[in-house]
């Protein structure tokens, strides 16, 4: 602060000092200015009476004359007579010049120009003669810029000699200024003797150490209250520092990892606690920036632990990790898989059987009128458990043996291309269009289990959709992935339930029961990009629409 003040003090001082001097050389210039012209004016005058009883043989009387000032005698044709500096003969016409012009219409002329012949900045003063001839006198502005010449000089070595007695004025007034300041007890601001215009700032330092101290115990309540809650969750919390190091970790924490630490867990590596590779990637994958999930199984317990990165700004600082028990929902998951199957496979045949009597029916080969209609209904519903059958059994199929499925190099944007051109019709019924773009983009994959992931994402976005809506899809081959985009202007999907609309048989709201569906199209999605290695992205604002992007790994990465 003290430099700053100094240099603030030093550069006004100097920028003052400079103007200062700047503007008495404007001032003086001027006056020399004003001083030749005022000259130069005075010898035309004298010049010219003198050539009034003299004539010619006066000027050249005078043509050797040293004070500088240039004489010209011009006809009234503006044929030059004489030149005390020039040969006449040589000169071109003169009639033309400003100051002859000015002297022949009003009597006397002036102008100021730069002179091919002298090379200089120069004062014209032309009076009209009685026998109409034009005297003319200049002066350059040689004489004066000669004269600014010292007297910059002078000013320089004045402003030099100013500066430096002011930079050592301001170096020791800030010294005097800040001696009292740097003895202040910031604890104890009324102690000590200190200027009466700091009186307002002490008393504002006193006011500002009693908020301190009131904030720092209300942190020291929100740690202690921070700590109980943390101690009472069911859920393991563990907070890191940027390297790893563990700042907070709950008991449930331990209870769940079964550890036992024979000391307080703060300041050690997480690497003490789990020394797992996939957990210690993913708690590595956070502290880059990248939220990670990892589960994994401990003793006959299922435990998922989510880790995400905490930033302040773009700067990460460390990491959160939740660990959860989810034995009893992985149990249910199990026992619902199970039954998927056994219904599916109980249902399959009689569902059949109810499908080709409806058609049969709706044919017409039934002639009582009402069951045409009925006959459809049933046909359609048949339809609807037939297609929920089909995706029991996909999820079957991926659940228990989705790993064992042949890969093979499949053109995403060939197939998506393919799935388009067959939903189109049900988007024309509900005057839905469909644009579609991308590029040939190769990714290893299971071309059925693709084709049936393409197609419930579109037929979602067609569903639930509204009527003269749109739907944009896309395939992007970005080299090291090929992303599969699908957005909607749909009636969206709250971003509290975007976590859960990829359960089984999970809706979002009643009014989507309206729309037919079996529940389990967004639930082979998750299950096919699992199989798939890919990663699902899903973003929506109510009542926009809705945006899936899946993300593969491209062929050879």
């Amino acid at each position: 602060m003290k430099k700053r003040i100094t240099r603030l003090f030093c550069l006004v001082a100097g920028i003052s000092i400079v103007l200062i001097a700047a503007i008495m050389q404007i001032f003086v210039c001027r006056y020399l200015t004003d001083s030749m012209h005022s000259e130069t004016a005075h010898i035309a005058e004298y010049v010219c009476r003198g050539v009034q009883s003299g004539g010619l043989p006066y000027l050249e009387s005078i043509a050797d004359m040293r004070g500088g000032e240039r004489i010209t005698l011009i006809d009234a044709d503006g044929v030059v007579l004489f030149d005390n500096q020039a040969d006449a003969a040589d000169m071109e016409n003169h009639l033309s010049r400003a100051e002859v012009q000015s002297a022949i219409a009003d009597g006397i002329g002036e102008s100021t120009r730069y002179s091919g012949t002298l090379l200089r900045q120069t004062y014209y003063y032309a009076i009209l003669m009685p026998d109409g001839s034009i005297l003319r006198a200049a002066s350059s502005s040689g004489s004066v810029l000669s004269a600014l010449t010292g007297t910059i000089i002078v000013s320089f070595l004045i402003v030099l000699v100013v500066f430096v007695i002011a930079t050592a004025l301001s170096a020791r007034i800030s010294n005097k200024i800040f001696e009292p300041i740097n003895r202040i007890d910031l604890n104890n601001p009324d102690s000590g003797g200190i200027y009466d215009e700091l009186a307002p700032f002490m008393s504002r330092i006193k006011a500002q150490n009693k908020i301190i101290g009131e904030q720092i115990a209300e942190a020291e309540r929100k740690k202690r209250e921070f700590g109980t809650i943390a101690d009472n969750m069911k859920e393991g919390l563990i907070v890191l520092d940027n390297g790893g190091g563990i700042l907070t970790c709950n008991k449930t924490a331990y209870q769940l990892l079964e550890t036992t630490p024979a000391e307080d867990m703060r300041g050690h590596s997480i690497l003490e606690l789990r020394r797992d590779a996939a957990f210690q990637s993913a708690v590595a994958e956070a502290l880059e920036g990248s939220a990670r999930e990892n589960a994994f199984s401990l003793n006959g317990k299922h435990l998922r632990v989510f880790i995400n990165p905490i930033a302040d700004g773009s700067i990460i600082v460390g990491a959160t990790i939740i660990i959860l028990d989810v034995t009893e929902y992985e149990d249910r998951e199990r026992l619902r898989r199970e039954f998927s199957a056994s219904v599916s496979h109980e249902l399959k045949t009689p569902l059949m059987s109810i499908s080709g009597y409806a058609e049969i029916m709706s044919g017409g080969i039934v002639k009582t009128k009402d069951m045409r209609g009925f006959s459809n209904k049933i046909y359609l519903e048949s339809q609807r458990m037939i297609s929920l059958v089909n995706d029991i059994i996909m999820l079957s199929k991926l659940d228990e043996s989705g790993s064992e499925l042949a890969k093979e190099t499949v053109d995403l944007f060939e197939l998506t291309r393919y799935v388009v051109e067959r939903i189109e019709q049900a988007a024309a019924a509900k005057h839905i269009s469909i644009a579609f773009s991308g590029e040939r983009a190769e990714i290893a994959g299971v071309p059925y289990v693709l084709d049936q992931m393409v197609f419930n994402l579109l037929d979602n976005a067609v569903k639930y959709n509204s009527e003269n809506g749109k739907v944009d899809v896309s395939v992007k081959n970005e080299g090291v992935a090929v992303i599969l985009t699908i957005e909607d202007t749909g009636i969206g999907i709250p971003e509290n339930e975007r976590e859960r609309i990829f359960e089984r048989f999970y809706r979002v709201d009643k009014s989507r029961g309206l729309v037919a569906g079996t529940g389990l199209g967004l639930s082979i999605v998750k299950h096919g990009a699992t199989l798939h290695n890919a990663k699902i992205s899903v973003d929506s604002i109510r009542p926009s629409g809705t945006r899936f992007a899946v993300r593969f790994d491209a062929v050879g990465t």
